[in-house]
C-alpha cells in the first residue's frame, strides 16, 4: 500500500529542524521562511560542554535545544514529541498520521540513513515523513539541504529512531502535525520568541555552561585544551565543523538569526534599528573568525591558535551581549508577554 500527503512540498534549507518547520508551515498555507521559523524557535543558543571520555571530549553546540516546541508555542499552537520504546506503535502513530492526511515529523539518527552515507551518529536530526510504501518497504523524508523526498528503506528508519548514540537516546520521537488554525500574528509571536531567546542567553541556571556564562567557560578553558585533551585538534575540528557546517547555515545559526531579524522588521519595525542589526552582524562575522581559526589549529596543530581562538570568543560574547541586552531592554522577560490572542499569521500578515 502507498500513500503520500497530497500537496507536500519540501524546500530545501540550512538546518534541519528550522526546514522541517518551514516545510509544514508552508503545508498548511503559514508562509513562513526557514528564518521565520528558526527565529521563533528561539533557535540562537551556546552551550559548552566537557566529556572525559568521549572524543571529541571538548564540545560547543550552537543553537537552541528546543527549536520545534518553542515555534510552536511562540505561535500559540501544542506541540509535544509523542514518544514510546515499542517499535510497532512507533510506526502505527507515523502510518496513522499519513493515513489522515498529517505530515509527520520525526527524530532520527542519520547514521542510519542510506542517503546520508554518515560514519558517525547523530541522534538530534529532524526529518518530516509524508509518505510511505508498504510493498516497497519505503518512507519518504523531507531532510534539509536534499531535493524533494528521500526514499529510505522503513527497517533504517526504524533503526534511526530507536538509536540509543550518545549523548542523546532517542525513544521513536514523532508529532503528526496539525493544520494551523487560530495562531498568533507574527507582530506578537517575534517578540515572544525574542524574550525567550534572550532568557536563554542571559539567564542561565547558576553555573551552567550555556548562553553567555557558557562562553566564559569557553573562554577560561579554550587555551589549555592542548594540554589537558589528546584529542584537541579533532575537538578543534569538530569545534569548525559545528560553527560552519553540520547543518547550520554557517556562523553557528547566526547567518539564520541574521535573516530572521530583518525579515522580522517587516511586522516589528524597531528591529530595524540599527542597536539591533549592527551587534548582531559583528557576532556573526566572529563566529566565521572564530571557526576559521578552530580550523587551522585543527590542521596546524599549532596550539598557540587555541589562545587566539578564545579571543574570538571573546569577541563574539561582546557583541552577542550588546546584542541580547537590547533585546531584554525592548522586548522584557518571556513572562512578560500575553497569551495566545487567537489571530492568524496565514500569508505573514
Amino acid at each position: 500500500m502507498r500513500k503520500m500527503i497530497e500537496g507536500f512540498v519540501h524546500t530545501p534549507g540550512q538546518h534541519c529542524g528550522s526546514t522541517a518547520l518551514a516545510d509544514v508551515a508552508n503545508f498548511y498555507g503559514a508562509a513562513l521562511s526557514e528564518s521565520m521559523c528558526f527565529g521563533l524557535g528561539a533557535g540562537a543558543g551556546f552551550i559548552y560542554v566537557e566529556l572525559e571520555g568521549r572524543s571529541p571530549s571538548r564540545m560547543v553546540l550552537t543553537r537552541g535545544m528546543t527549536v520545534e516546541a518553542s515555534m510552536f508555542a511562540n505561535l500559540g499552537l501544542p506541540f509535544a514529541w509523542r514518544t514510546t520504546d515499542d517499535p510497532d506503535e512507533a510506526w502505527r502513530g507515523a502510518r496513522e498520521g499519513i493515513d489522515t492526511g498529517k505530515p509527520v515529523m520525526l527524530r532520527c539518527d542519520i547514521f542510519h540513513l542510506d542517503y546520508y552515507r554518515s560514519s558517525t551518529h547523530f541522534a538530534g536530526h529532524v526529518i518530516v515523513m509524508a509518505g510511505y510504501d508498504t510493498e516497497r518497504g519505503e518512507a519518504y523524508l523531507a531532510d534539509t539541504g536534499f531535493p524533494g523526498l528521500q526514499a529510505e528503506p522503513l527497517k533504517n528508519l526504524a533503526e534511526g529512531r530507536r538509536s540509543k548514540a550518545p549523548p542523546m537516546a532517542l525513544h521513536h520521537e514523532y508529532l503528526p502535525i496539525e493544520p494551523f488554525e487560530k495562531t498568533r500574528p507574527l507582530a506578537r509571536a517575534i517578540p515572544r520568541a525574542l524574550a525567550e531567546n534572550a532568557a536563554a542567553m542571559l539567564d542561565p541556571e547558576p553555573g551552567a555552561v550555556v548562553g553567555l556564562a557558557g562562553m566564559d567557560h569557553l573562554i577560561e578553558r579554550l587555551p589549555g585544551w592542548a594540554d589537558e585533551a589528546k584529542d584537541w585538534p579533532w575537538c578543534a575540528r569538530f569545534g569548525y565543523q559545528v560553527i560552519e557546517r553540520r547543518g547550520t547555515g554557517g556562523a553557528a545559526f547566526r547567518r539564520l538569526y541574521v535573516r530572521f531579524i530583518e525579515e522580522g522588521a517587516a511586522h516589528v519595525p524597531v528591529l530595524a534599528d540599527e542597536r539591533f542589526l549592527e551587534p548582531l552582524r559583528f557576532a556573526r562575522n566572529h563566529w566565521h573568525a572564530l571557526a576559521e581559526l578552530l580550523r587551522r589549529a585543527s590542521v596546524t596543530e599549532d596550539p598557540r591558535l587555541l589562545a587566539r581562538a578564545a579571543d574570538e570568543v571573546r569577541r563574539v560574547q561582546d557583541h552577542e551581549g550588546r546584542f541580547w541586552t537590547e533585546v531584554r531592554r525592548e522586548f522584557g522577560r518571556p513572562q512578560d508577554h500575553d497569551v495566545h490572542d487567537g489571530h492568524d499569521v496565514k500569508g505573514n500578515r
